[in-house]
């Protein structure tokens, strides 16, 4: 059973007994007032009859007009009491003076205790066929030389129980009327108080469904606006403790981006690493014998001048040692811990220096080098010489992924106020897939391994050095030729 038909109930019960108690109780009054009313009306026509007998009959005189007169008389007195059944007057020493219907039909009285009745005479009830009958002993006192009497009265209860009976089914009547408003209102006290604990439920039904946002209205005072003010307050915690995991979760997952991103950073730093120690390990090993073999080549070219074909083959024997001992010495800078020997400078001053010092180089022949630079870029705080090495660097990795032809552009500005520089070729440019392994030493983009963008340490070693700086080296593909991104720390 629910609350609301158990409220209902309960309360429906307490007026249904409220309102049968105090019919019962007001019954009750109005019976003992009806029965005292009919008693006082006895009373009454006692001491009217008793006078009116006595001056018909005296002590021993003889009413000229015969007792059938006198009852006659008596009956008209007592017409106005319908209850009356039936009376009896005696003398004070118990002479029956007048009897209706007849004094056979009457109760026989006792005269012995008369005196101990006192003024209001004695009551005795009786039941005749099965309704009740009030007998009534009332002594009366004579005045102006009439001697007193006895009254025997017998007034039925009937009339009194077709009253009480009547007053019932109007008490009954009014019962069933106030029963059924105060069940109506018994529903509506009922659902005004559970109204606000439904809404309540169906808030927390949705709460409990994801809805974090779900409050309930609060009604006026009291304990219910209490638990629904309590309610709001817990559902703006959870709604906000809601909101504090999602942004935790969201630094959760930008922390194991930023982990991913460092773990990708090691792994790269752990291969850098492991080149550097093979090539400090190896590095003198390799030096030497290319030296010599260097030298011996040299040597042997000025002595077979005349020989064409013997003098070319040589001449790609110094051409490939002279490789294999850049690369050694790429590894060496790859492992060489930072020189710090850093001061402001104009970088426009240092690529200047840098591309003149390439302006000759047979590699650089027939490429076209621009160079645009902001009137905003601040001068820097770096390592002039590793700056130079960068840029070398670069412009060599662009001349190859160009083959010896095409343009290359530098250009300087400021990206939201950090100082950046692009080397911009007209290459064939990095692979999105390759954007990061680029920088690994020793990759390549090409399947011969040779000529390519990425070939070589340069950019491993151009990368550590601006790491070195406090800025970044990136690649970028924005759909056609290499486009290499510096970054330096803000002045």
């Amino acid at each position: 059973m629910s609350i609301r038909k158990k409220l209902w109930l309960s309360v429906t019960a307490i007026v249904a007994l409220v309102l049968l108690g105090n019919g019962v109780f007001i019954i009750a009054i109005e019976r003992g007032e009806l029965r005292r009313s009919l008693l006082r009306e006895g009373r009454t026509f006692a001491h009217l009859a008793a006078p009116q007998a006595l001056r018909a009959y005296g002590e021993s005189e003889w009413y000229p007009g015969g007792a059938g007169h006198l009852l006659e008389k008596l009956r008209t007195i007592g017409e106005g009491l319908p209850s009356l059944k039936g009376f009896a007057i005696f003398s004070e020493r118990g002479r029956l003076l007048a009897a209706y219907p007849s004094a056979d039909a009457l109760p026989k009285v006792d005269f012995k205790d008369i005196e101990l009745w006192g003024k209001e005479g004695r009551e005795r009830r009786n039941e005749v066929a099965g309704v009740g009958e009030v007998e009534l002993i009332i002594p009366t006192e004579g005045s102006e030389g009439i001697p007193p009497t006895i009254v025997q009265l017998i007034i039925s209860e009937e009339e009194l129980g077709e009253r009480l009976y009547a007053l019932m089914q109007i008490y009954a009547g009014s019962l069933l009327i106030l029963l059924a408003l105060g069940a109506y209102l018994a529903f509506r006290v009922a659902d005004s108080m559970l109204k606000p604990i439904a809404s309540l439920k169906a808030a927390a039904e949705r709460l409990g469904g994801g809805e974090l946002w779900a409050r309930v209205e609060e009604y006026g005072s009291g304990e219910i606006n209490d638990l629904a003010h309590t309610f709001n307050l817990m559902a703006h915690e959870v709604e906000h403790h809601r909101d504090q995991l999602e942004e935790r979760n969201l630094d959760l997952e930008r922390a194991y981006d930023d982990l991913q991103s460092l773990q990708q950073e090691l792994l790269a730093l752990e291969r850098v690493a492991a080149v550097g120690r093979t090539a400090a390990a190896v590095s003198h090993e390799i030096d030497n014998p290319i030296g010599i073999i260097l030298g011996t080549a040299q040597m042997v070219k000025e002595e077979i001048a005349g020989d064409k074909e013997l003098f070319a083959d040589l001449a790609l024997i110094e051409e490939e040692c002279k490789r294999v001992r850049r690369i050694v010495r790429d590894l060496l800078d790859l492992t060489r811990p930072a020189a710090n020997t850093r001061e402001e400078v104009d970088l426009k001053d240092v690529i200047t220096l840098v591309l003149r010092g390439i302006s000759h180089h047979p590699q650089f022949r027939n490429i076209n080098i621009s160079l645009a630079w902001g009137d905003d870029f601040p001068r820097l705080s770096i390592d002039p010489d590793g700056l130079k090495q960068v840029f070398l660097n670069l412009l060599i990795n662009a001349a190859r992924a160009m083959e010896g032809k095409g343009e290359i552009s530098i250009n300087a500005s400021l990206d939201s106020g950090v100082p950046t520089i692009e080397v911009v070729d007209s290459g064939l440019g990095v692979p999105k897939e390759a954007l990061e392994r680029v920088f690994e030493p020793l990759f390549t983009t090409s399947p011969k391994g040779e000529n390519s963008a990425g070939a070589g340490l340069g950019l491993s070693v151009s990368r550590r050095i601006m790491e070195e700086e406090g800025g970044s080296l990136m690649a970028e593909d924005r759909g056609g030729g290499g486009v290499f991104v510096l970054k330096f720390p803000k002045s």
